[in-house]
């Protein structure tokens, strides 16, 4: 199989970076397809085989790795900076293949490790917030990783929704409405996903047959799995509504991301 090549061909070609594009791709389309067993073995081959190779064979190591990673990635060398950032990427979609096999401790290590490679790289600062309030870390420090995701990206209306979530919890009303209403500006170019996830957060008075359609919609079209939808904090109102719960278990979770 193309997974097995894949495999084989790192063991034996470790210094082509064709090769890690190759895995990165296969291990991407196995996630897509919610293969999550097979995604998080090949991008885990992906992210550490390669991270032991290409750094030095493609670019001169550092004298001193006193400051961190990712700031000796940017600051001594452009191409670095490049391979740091695949790097960074593989460990992200890595994290993400974990938490759909519900492996949260080792999803957490994989963001952190993304989040080292590229400290400009919002993806693990959002997903490490969303995995902090999944395990009801304090709030202070899930707000942290959400507003670092908005300085890279002020305009990701789903990182604007999570963190409308952790002030809604909070009672920080505020601050809520505000994160909101800059969700609600660019909402309607996302996937159904985002948009539930925004009506279920931000429209106080949501129509929740419009949400239980966009919810199926999205599940049909592999854009979350079940699991990951029952999981999410973002929709930690819908746990026990019989809606949502027959939407999650009329679909079959081996052919759904």
């Amino acid at each position: 199989s193309c997974h097995d090549k894949c495999i084989q061909a790192l063991y034996y070609e470790k210094g082509h970076h064709l090769l890690f594009e190759l895995c990165y791709q296969v291990g991407l389309d196995y996630l897509n397809r919610g293969m999550f067993e097979k995604s998080k073995e090949i991008l885990y081959l992906a992210a550490v085989e390669k991270e032991n190779i290409e750094i030095s064979s493609i670019c001169p190591p550092p004298r001193t790795f006193s400051k961190p990673i990712a700031f000796v990635a940017q600051a001594d060398a452009p191409c670095k900076k490049d391979i740091f950032h695949r790097y960074a990427m593989a460990w992200n979609m890595l994290g993400i293949a974990q938490e759909n096999l519900a492996l949260i401790a080792d999803a957490y290590q994989s963001y952190k490790k993304s989040n080292e490679f590229d400290i400009q790289y919002w993806a693990p600062y959002y997903n490490l917030g969303r995995i902090c309030s999944k395990l009801e870390k304090d709030s202070t420090l899930i707000i942290e990783y959400y507003k670092e995701a908005i300085e890279i990206e002020p305009k990701m209306p789903l990182i604007h929704v999570s963190l409308a979530a952790i002030y809604k919890k909070s009672n920080r009303t505020s601050e809520y409405r505000d994160h909101c209403e800059i969700a609600r500006k660019y909402i309607a170019n996302e996937e159904e996903y985002n948009q539930a996830c925004f009506e279920v957060v931000c429209e106080e008075n949501h129509s929740k047959e419009k949400t239980m359609c966009l919810l199926k919609a999205a599940l049909l079209k592999n854009q979350v799995s079940p699991k990951w939808a029952m999981s999410d904090p973002d929709l930690s109102s819908l746990k026990e509504d019989k809606d949502f719960l027959d939407i999650i278990k009329s679909l079959d979770p081996q052919n759904n991301r």
